[in-house]
């Protein structure tokens, strides 16, 4: 048997502590990411892996001068979650010369890692911090200005002056998420100007943030434009799905009809709520390519309870087979089944693509919708159905994200909310937008076109 050496000092059994925390911390990290990314994950379930995260991140904050020494290696030498979990301890001690140094060696072309610094500053950035980030906006490196703004506009941080300033003076710290910083944080004639020039970047993602920022801070005149170049590109489609009117949704349905939707139009559509779409999605609900989001797109607009098992296999990697596996592999494409006989998946519950199902559901509640209106999962379109999508923990993270935005966009609330914020901390802002909707439901409008 192989004996595993003994730390032989309290030093070294400190040090090896604070290894496992980073280790373990980096797991969670990364482990929270793929959970936020799995539609099968209710978004409360995320709760448990942050609270296991938060206790070694602790653990590490209270390990002083030792644990700080130890998080400066790793954040240098280990992963991205590794350095994650490092910027996050420097953030609770408001240590600003172990951020500077991180900053200064970042890998700006190592997308996992850069990632890693923007998401521990979401988190953790200290109030304290807010006029030297905002310096670092005006003054820094470019490089930084992108991520900075990710963090300004997630935290609702007081940078605006500081990027519009900077955004003008220097086009190529423009980034998408500087303009969603600027919508979000950003106010005055000099901001909308900065997005309004973005409208004709060359870049899709830029000119979709662009617009969609201009609508945010109210210019809904620019749907229009939007309307128009949606007639033959695609990038504008989700813009008028959180944003847009029934000719919108006609604009979209003729797309789909005529054979040239993607998969934002058909979810553009779902968001719309518009009946008369109906038709047309079941039509495609056979596609390879467009079924499963058309599928999504009804069920979104009307609510039908249409879900399936399905059983979904692994990828088989044939350099991990063994020779009887890869010869039934090769031969007959059998693939490889555990000790029980099944092979190996995943079963998950998805929504059905059968248009005959559709079709027999649709018919026999036809009498529950009225063409007048538009809807969201079978309910009347209303500030408290997007709420109650909010609140489901059914409801993937990309369409809990969207349906903030039209809450945001359509009704006016005004509670800073993300998608992906811790569980304790959406909890929180879920219930203000709740007493935000309490307060002011009464003159709300409804989903009548």
């Amino acid at each position: 048997m192989i004996k595993t050496a003994m730390p032989t000092s309290p030093h070294s059994f400190a040090v090896r502590m604070y290894d496992e925390h980073l280790e373990e911390a980096s797991f969670l990290y990364e482990q929270r990411k793929a959970l936020l990314r799995d539609p099968e994950i209710p978004w409360t379930r995320i709760g448990e892996f942050e609270e296991r995260l938060e206790a070694h991140i602790d653990a590490l904050v209270i390990g002083g001068r030792l644990a700080l020494d130890i998080c400066q290696k790793h954040a240098k030498e280990g992963d991205a979650g590794e350095l994650f979990s490092a910027v996050s301890v420097y953030c609770r001690h408001q240590d600003a010369q172990l951020l500077a140094e991180t900053w200064r060696v970042l890998d700006y072309d190592d997308p996992a890692k850069t990632v890693a610094v923007t998401d521990a500053l979401k988190y953790e950035l200290p109030t304290a911090w807010y006029p030297a980030v905002q310096r670092a906006i005006e003054r820094g490196d470019e490089r930084q200005v992108p991520l900075l703004a990710r963090v300004c506009g997630y935290r609702r941080a007081p940078c605006g002056e500081q990027l519009v300033r900077r955004s003008a003076s220097n086009a190529t710290v423009i980034s998408a998420s500087v303009l969603s910083a600027l919508s979000r944080i950003a106010q005055g004639d000099a901001a909308e100007s900065i997005l309004q020039k973005c409208c004709n970047h060359a870049d899709p993602a830029i000119r979709t943030e662009a617009y969609l920022g201009l609508v945010r801070m109210g210019r809904r005149e620019v749907l229009r434009e939007c309307l128009t170049l949606s007639q033959q590109e695609a990038w504008p489609h989700m813009v008028l799905g959180v944003g847009g009117d029934r000719a919108a949704a006609a604009t979209l349905r003729r797309r789909l009809e005529a054979g040239s939707a993607t998969s934002d139009t058909l979810l553009a559509l779902g968001l719309l709520g518009e009946l008369t779409a109906v038709r047309s999605l079941t039509g495609v609900l056979a596609s390879d390519e467009l079924g499963e989001s058309a599928a999504l797109a009804l069920y979104w607009i009307t609510g039908a309870p249409l879900f399936e098992k399905a059983f979904i296999a692994e990828p088989v990697d044939q350099a991990a087979l063994f020779d009887a596996e890869l010869h039934a592999w090769r031969e007959h494409q059998q693939l490889p089944k555990r000790a029980d006989g099944q092979p190996f998946g995943t079963t998950v519950r998805q929504l059905v693509r059968d248009p005959a199902a559709w079709h027999a559901w649709l018919a026999e509640n036809a009498p529950r919708f009225n063409p007048d209106y538009r809807y969201r999962r079978g309910q009347v379109y209303s500030a408290r159905a997007l709420l109650l999508c909010l609140l489901d923990e059914a409801v993937p993270d990309r369409l809990r994200q969207l349906a903030y935005e039209e809450l945001n966009i359509r009704y006016g609330c005004d509670v800073p909310f993300e998608s992906d914020l811790r569980v304790k901390e959406q909890t929180v802002a879920l219930r203000a937008i709740g007493a935000w909707l309490a307060a002011n439901e009464s003159r709300l409008p409804t989903g009548r076109w």
